[in-house]
């Protein structure tokens, strides 16, 4: 068991960062009973990603840390947590102390360490008990991977006069707790810890001793010792603190070797300090450069670890800086040590010793201070220094100048494409309702997920500036009116953060009487950090009563669901009103005209977590599904729009680009039936289509398949995954280096960079794995060597930071493994003319790639059509590299790994043996499971015969008749001027466009004719109860905001009375028909006659110089999509184009378009 310790002391595991924290106070219970002490322990503090999972983990192993006397409490914030863990110090001078002792671990992210700083002073001078001791464990966000701002909490410590320890791999972090606390018990101060994001992702085969011997210094202590008593002086404690406490500190650090010299010459010409992280880069940057320790000792260099940076004992320098010229600080970030070391030694060494880190001794830059730094650039920098006695050896040198230019090259942050993976809200999230603001109005932005909506197209979701520290949102707008005519502001707030302290400015914005509304999202989790609920109890109803009582009059609740609250209106707070989320923009228009501050709580679970619940059984599972039909769908991307959902994704047809919902990440929101579009239905439908048999067919088949020869017999295997938050990356990377430990692999490193982009944007988790022990260094892969390249999607795999860590095109190469298949990126939801570069991706990969195996797989399909669940098509194209020998763990092992995942493990080992049979014989798979379907292009022959085809279905033959004859006619035409078919297709594809609108009797007909109800059967397994999402123009309800017409269900006896209406299409355009009385109608006529003037216009002034030009103007009617008023909305669009581009194509200045699309009073009647 990963938390069990046998007694001999003595104990090999495969940990990640966060389950070392979470073994520490075990770890540290078993040291206390050896050395015959009754303590227990005490644990709490506040989430924040890197150490999001921490109390998750603390969590799930609540009852082994009950075992080992350590409780553990959930901190309402960083500071109360402080607090908490101060009092537990003091227990020896209240009566009936259970125990002799409480070690303490306070955990939290950086800014929640900068947010406590006035209890870390006073607790830190008051100190702690002789056998309790507290480490103060902090997350720093380097690279501000899941921050708004980078941290760095080595200068808080300093301030705070904190001795701090610095971890620099896994099994650090379990060794240098103990130490920390038993530093803390005798010096009597609180003991920092910092664990960068690198350090609590990443996971490592560790040994582990439990039973450490420790040495305690002894020295001339003032009178009562060092640890905490009542009542005391606070001059007294300042002495304490500055002239025993921290020397006491120094003194346990240089008899407990914590300072070590790990590399050590007998010449010494060149010293390197470096600690935690820096300390693992510095060993990596010795392997790129080819330096063995033999080598290392031969030239002279000399290497300390620091663990503990300040203060900085001198005393056990001394030996590491004897006979040295020059030292090298390698450190991340502001400098900690190489300042102490140019204060403590600058009387004593300045003559002969220089000191260089982040400049040179001539003061030019050397190691940068912001960003993280790599193993590369430490290379670069270390043979920038001179050796005395010789010179750096040459190959050596080649190698620095290669990395020299892997260096210079990765800050290009230079990708292949435009397109980027950023962070998004989840298919389904509150987010994508509750942070929308109306037109005219301003909103201030939130922490945690409510950050994401500052990278968000302000198109679709509004104005929303700014980001303020937690529990300080809306106080930024105080006083703003005396500046500012902008008048009232919204404000983003969440329920973690409004119980972890937002509501403090509330109190304050209403005595300031600031005209603003706080929109309180209760989502029910702390949705950004893995979905924990809130530390206490707090309810809906709750919050309306807690802000009435400081003042609020105006309080309105919204929720997806507001029939919840019917009924129990009463126990809200008086005045409070209640309203279905369709009434949100028409409430934030009324709340933004009220004076003061009011408050709008909007009720709706996270999505996330409605998925976790669902898949637990804790909650129901709806069995009702969105569905589009795709040829009644125009592609407007309405629907993306208004719902800001990911799960509405790009369908490539004949008749152009359409949508379809990806129904096993949609979350079941349903705001995306609220696009204005007729081609949306709710049917009821409880699970998706997938392979029966599954089992049947792949046991002969794996009986046949042969184990695979590892193509790569590298000594270090480096494979990066990269892919889309949320998708599993990081789950298929944990069940490979279970694997790899089960396997006998010697060395296990791995690391998970996620952190904001969990949530939908670019993750990467790397996998090193050495078969030998010492041959890695650091569970990042430095830039350059990765051997095979995971890519889960495409975007992922050419992003900025894939391309850095590959070899650069011409180089070694890369092997390749990637699914192709198309998941578009956010920018989709707000953007109908997305187009995905799959060519320049696919020549991108394939040049990094320079001959070594490549392959590319829609697993996503696969994973769909086997298993009915996309989430498959990582373990199965796991399995796919796995046979193509690019995978050097053994299959079985890897198979263990999908047991002790404990995660539907029948249909994972499926979906890796399918992906095995893939990989061995994709030709014969695909014969037995069909292959990912493709776009078919036809020739203009069979494009024009399909459409004549489809137009006699639409009306009649002689409809039909009149687009052959314009089409043949454009052909003929650029025939006789070898112009070739260009024109004549574009016609052909458009000319059908504009002739086939879509009008009651077309969508009736596209209902009922039977491809619809094919497109279901081959969606679900089964379905029923289906209902329609439709605005008829003639008994359409108007929005009382916008005036526009409304969608409403219709249930399903209409779908009968769509086969009877479909067959009325004989009264189209004729004097019966009683649509065509319609303005749509009427434009839609009008466009056709338009589009026939425009094709003579064209082809009078046609010459090959203008075909590219001619083109364009032929296919404006692409630009015209959707219907109502999201329809006229382009045709206005497509008109203002069609001016330009006539006045382009006569060499005259833009008129009124009579050559062009005209306006409808200026279309003659035909």
């Amino acid at each position: 068991m990963r938390y069990a310790f046998p007694p001999d002391g003595s104990s090999e595991k495969l940990l990640t960062g966060i389950q070392a924290l979470a073994a520490a106070p075990i770890v540290m219970s078993l040291y206390d009973a050896a050395k015959g002490r009754h303590t227990a322990g005490f644990v709490s503090g506040y989430r924040g990603s890197p150490l999001a999972a921490l109390d998750k983990e603390f969590e799930r192993i609540r009852e082994r840390l009950a075992l080992a006397r350590v409780h553990f409490h959930h901190g309402m914030n960083e500071d109360l947590a402080a607090t908490s863990i101060y009092g537990k110090q003091t227990l020896a001078f209240f009566p009936k102390p259970k125990y002799d002792g409480v070690y303490c671990m306070w955990y939290g992210k950086g800014p929640g360490l900068d947010r406590s700083g006035d209890v870390f002073k006073h607790a830190n001078a008051a100190g702690t008990s002789p056998l309790g001791g507290v480490l103060a464990v902090v997350g720093d966000d380097h690279a501000c991977k899941s921050s708004t701002m980078p941290h760095q909490s080595d200068q808080f410590f300093r301030a705070m006069r904190m001795p701090y320890l610095v971890p620099a791999d896994v099994e650090d972090i379990l060794r240098l707790a103990q130490y920390g606390w038993e530093l803390s018990r005798c010096s009597g101060l609180w003991v920092g810890f910092i664990v960068v994001a690198e350090l609590a992702d990443a996971s490592q085969i560790v040994s582990v001793n439990p039973y450490p011997e420790i040495i305690i210094p002894t020295m001339e202590l003032p009178s009562g010792g060092l640890n905490i008593r009542l009542p005391d002086d606070p001059m007294e404690q300042e002495i304490r603190v500055h002239t025993y406490r921290l020397e006491m500190a120094k003194r346990f650090v240089a008899l407990n070797n914590l300072n070590v010299v790990t590399h050590d010459t007998p010449r010494p010409s060149l010293g390197i300090v470096a600690s935690g992280k820096s300390y693992r880069d510095t060993l990596e940057a010795f392997q790129l450069l080819g330096l063995s320790s033999d080598m290392l000792r031969d030239l002279g260099i000399r290497v300390m670890k620091v663990g503990m940076p300040w203060p900085l004992s001198l005393e056990s320098m001394r030996g590491f800086l004897a006979d040295l010229p020059r030292v090298l600080v390698v450190e991340e970030k502001q400098n900690v040590i190489e300042d102490q070391l140019k204060a403590g030694l600058y009387n004593l060494f300045f003559k002969r010793l220089t000191i260089v880190g982040k400049q040179t001794a001539s003061m030019m830059p050397l190691l940068p201070e912001v960003g993280e730094l790599t193993p590369a650039e430490i290379a670069v920098a270390l043979l920038e220094q001179p050796l005395p006695t010789r010179s750096w050896p040459k190959e050596v040198a080649l190698r620095a100048e290669h990395l020299r230019m892997i260096v210079k090259e990765a800050k290009k942050h230079a990708s292949v494409i435009a397109l980027k993976r950023l962070p998004f809200y989840c298919s389904g999230c509150p987010h994508n309702t509750s942070t929308k603001v109306p037109d005219g109005s301003v909103a201030g932005g939130g922490i945690g997920c409510h950050y994401m909506v500052l990278k968000m197209d302000s198109t679709s979701m509004g104005k929303t500036i700014g980001v303020t520290p937690m529990g300080q949102e809306g106080a930024q707008f105080i006083g703003y009116e005396k500046f500012s005519d902008m008048g009232h502001v919204f404000q983003n707030l969440g329920d973690g953060t409004y119980f972890h302290s937002g509501s403090l400015p509330i109190r304050a914005t209403v005595s300031a009487n600031t005209k603003l509304t706080y929109k309180i999202l209760y989502n029910d989790a702390v949705a950004m950090t893995g979905g924990q609920k809130l530390d206490g109890t707090l309810t809906v109803p709750q919050i309306t009563h807690q802000v009435y009582w400081e003042g609020v009059r105006r309080i309105a609740i919204v929720s997806d669901d507001i029939s919840k609250y019917r009924g129990d209106e009463h126990f809200c707070a008086p005045g409070t009103t209640f309203h279905p989320r369709e009434e949100m923009e028409q409430l934030e228009r009324e709340l933004r005209e009220c004076d003061g501050v009011s408050v709008l709580v909007y009720d709706q679970t996270c999505a996330a977590e409605k998925r976790r619940r669902r898949k637990a059984g804790t909650l129901e599972d709806p069995p009702k599904r969105s569905f589009i039909n795709e040829r009644v769908c125009e592609g407007c991307g309405d629907c993306g729009l208004k719902s800001n959902c990911l799960s509405i994704e790009p369908l490539p047809t004949e008749y152009g680009m359409k949508r379809k919902i990806n129904q096993s990440s949609c979350n079941k929101d349903y705001s995306c039936i609220n696009g204005f579009c007729p081609s949306f239905v709710s049917v009821d439908a409880p699970r998706l289509k997938r392979k029966e048999g599954i089992e049947d067919l792949l046991m002969p088949v794996m009986a046949s398949i042969p184990e695979p020869t590892i193509s790569n017999n590298e000594a270090v295997h480096n494979i990066l995954f990269a892919g889309i938050g949320g998708t599993g990356i990081v789950t298929v990377a944990q069940v490979l280096t279970t694997a790899a430990y089960l396997d006998g692999f010697a060395q296990v490193l791995g690391l998970d960079m996620t952190g904001l982009s969990q949530k939908a944007g670019y993750v990467s988790s790397h996998v090193r794995l050495g078969r030998a022990s010492g041959c890695i260094e650091s569970a990042k892969i430095p830039h350059g060597e990765t051997t095979l390249l995971f890519g889960a999607d495409l975007v992922s795999s050419v992003h900025a930071e894939t391309l850095a860590l590959l070899p650069p095109e011409g180089g070694r190469g890369v092997a390749v493994v990637a699914n192709n298949h198309v998941v578009p990126t956010a920018e989709f939801t707000h953007n109908p003319d997305f187009i995905f570069p799959r060519n320049e991706i696919e020549k991108a990969l394939f040049g990094r790639s320079s001959g070594r195996p490549m392959s590319l797989v829609d697993a996503t399909f696969y994973a769909e059509k086997l298993f009915g669940d996309e989430l498959f098509a990582n373990i199965f194209l796991l399995g796919f590299a796995f046979q193509q020998g690019l995978v050097p763990v053994n299959g079985a092992k890897i198979e263990e790994a999908l047991v002790l995942n404990g995660q539907r493990v029948k249909t994972n080992t499926q979906a890796f043996r399918a992906g095995r049979w893939a990989g061995y014989d994709l030709a014969g798979f695909t014969r037995e499971f069909e292959a990912p379907p493709t776009l078919v292009i036809y020739s203009l022959d069979e494009l024009i015969e399909r459409r004549v085809a489809e137009l006699s279905r639409y009306q009649n033959d002689a409809y039909a008749k009149r687009y052959r004859f314009l089409v043949r006619y454009v052909k003929a035409f650029e025939d006789g001027l070898s112009l070739g078919e260009t024109l004549s297709r574009a016609v052909a594809e458009n000319y059908y466009k504009l002739l086939a609108y879509k009008d009651e009797y077309e969508v009736a007909r596209l209902y009922s004719e039977g491809e619809f109800e094919r497109a279901l059967r081959g969606t679900f397994e089964s379905y029923e109860n289906v209902r329609f999402e439709l605005a008829p123009p003639l008994f359409a309800k108007k929005d009382p905001v916008t005036g526009l017409p409304r969608k409403s269900t219709y249930g399903p006896w209409i779908w009968k009375a769509m086969g009877l209406l479909a067959q009325c299409k004989f009264l189209r355009d004729t004097p019966l028909d009683p649509f065509g009385y319609t303005a749509d109608r009427k434009e839609e006529r009008a466009l056709i006659v338009e589009y026939e003037q425009l094709v003579e216009t064209v082809l009078a002034h046609v010459t090959k110089e203008k075909r590219s030009l001619s083109e364009a103007l032929l296919r404006l009617p692409e630009m015209i999509r959707g219907y109502g008023h999201i329809k006229a909305k382009s045709i206005m669009r497509a008109r203002a184009r069609a001016e330009l581009l006539v006045a382009e194509l006569l060499n005259e200045q833009p008129v009124s378009p009579k050559s062009g699309f005209r306006k409808l009073g200026e279309i003659p009647e035909k």
